[in-house]
């Protein structure tokens, strides 16, 4: 395969990424001080037609790998099967979203551990093992 044809498969993946079909299932209701509202979620159609990197969830607030494809005042939780893996996986995302919105922390780093630890605590998990 030439480099030519390789650009162009990249150039056509890449325009392909945002385009594809909503991912969106259902809507779980809004929540939050700006009633963000969350959404169930394909999680292959997400990683297939919009973006790579999405795992069990996101929002607009990430950056800009997500920032095209979740938009504002949305959060988006894959559908895993599981209800207590979901409300585990919504409320992560949207202390999340909080903590850079509204608590003023820029850095996506620290806004998601401050929400691990807390998802970590709802799933009884310390240290590393179940409690």
């Amino acid at each position: 395969m030439s480099q030519q044809s390789i650009c162009q498969s990249i150039n056509q993946l890449i325009r392909r990424v945002g385009e594809g079909e909503d991912p969106r299932i259902k809507s779980l209701g809004k929540i939050g001080p700006d009633d963000c509202e969350v959404f169930l979620v394909d999680g292959k159609k997400v990683r297939d037609d919009w973006n790579v990197e999405f795992v069990l969830g996101g929002h607009s607030r990430v950056g800009p790998e997500y920032g095209d494809s979740i938009p504002e005042g949305e959060i988006w939780v894959e559908d895993t099967g599981d209800p207590q893996d979901l409300a585990a996986n919504v409320v992560h995302e949207i202390v999340e979203r909080i903590f850079m919105k509204f608590a003023g922390v820029e850095d996506y780093e620290e806004a998601h551990q401050n929400a691990s630890s807390i998802e970590e605590f709802l799933r009884g998990i310390q240290d590393g093992g179940k409690l």
